[in-house]
């Protein structure tokens, strides 16, 4: 039951992750916001390796696995989807970019039931469209500085169906440990290059939105994917992420009141049909 409940929990989780950008965004630039929630990510991490002795990879090119992995999860993706926000685009919209995970990792890995895959894929594309507010999404995105958006779906979908095929043989905490080693690296000198001179304007909101990204997501939540990876398919996994922004929508009803209308309702059953038909289709 508790094994069954964990791609429930992952998307939960994964769905805070917006709403934390957008508390945190106002007050820091987006790579100066990553690096200092790596930062605290990796002195946790290293705490919990040492005190359970986890063992690191013996290979170097085991390490540049985790590496390669790592910098198209962390950097690519969430790079992206911080800029693209603070950029100026909707969170809905830059979900509904990101969202498009699924149907891009059925068209590069699957190869048996493809055509299922695909359809049950649009299938909860269309349903994460009713979530976040229907086909005129598509329209208003044109104008918008998209590339950053773009860049994380490419980075989110190849690096996982990479971490997927090349790292599962290593323990989850090592490789997000080793993972964030150069993702902070990078974000670090974007910082210093592009935001050099900005004011970081410390306050509740902005802390709360870092240990929250660093601790919950930063480490539960990638922990949590890189089991579930080890454990399904990636194109099952990936149809996972679909329920992250109907979860979303439901902590934004239950926090701030926020009105879920007719059509949201039914992009949220959509969503839970194309995952209930996801997982049938994987037992085959």
């Amino acid at each position: 039951m508790l094994l069954r409940s964990l791609p429930l929990l992952f998307a939960l989780l994964w769905s805070t992750g917006f709403i934390g950008a957008r508390y945190g965004l106002p007050y820091i630039g987006p790579f100066a916001f990553l690096a200092i929630r790596l930062v605290i990510a990796l002195l946790v991490l290293l705490v919990i390796i040492k005190c359970c002795k986890l063992k690191f990879p013996r290979l170097h090119l085991g390490y540049l696995h985790v590496f390669g992995s790592g910098l198209l999860i962390h950097v690519a993706y969430l790079g992206g989807v911080f800029y693209a926000i603070k950029s100026g685009l909707p969170v809905g919209q830059t979900a509904m970019i990101v969202g498009m995970q699924p149907i891009l990792t059925a068209i590069l890995v699957h190869r048996t039931h493809f055509l299922k895959i695909l359809m049950i894929s649009l299938l909860g594309f269309v349903g994460l469209l009713c979530v976040l507010g229907g086909w005129h999404l598509l329209v208003d995105l044109s104008g918008k500085t998209l590339l950053p958006a773009g860049i994380a779906l490419v980075g989110i979908t190849l690096g996982t169906i990479y971490q997927k095929n090349k790292c599962t043989q290593f323990n989850v905490v090592v490789i997000a440990f080793l993972q964030y080693l150069p993702a902070t690296l990078v974000f670090a000198i974007l910082a210093v290059v592009f935001e050099r001179g900005q004011t970081i304007m410390w306050n509740g909101e902005l802390v709360f939105a870092l240990l929250w990204l660093a601790l919950v997501l930063s480490i539960g939540t990638i922990v949590l994917m890189g089991y579930l990876y080890r454990k399904h398919s990636a194109a099952k996994v990936a149809n996972f992420f679909y329920l992250a922004p109907p979860l979303a929508l439901l902590q934004g009803k239950l926090f701030f009141g926020e009105v879920i209308s007719g059509v949201n309702m039914v992009g949220m059953a959509l969503v839970v049909v194309s995952l209930y038909l996801t997982s049938k289709v994987m037992r085959k």
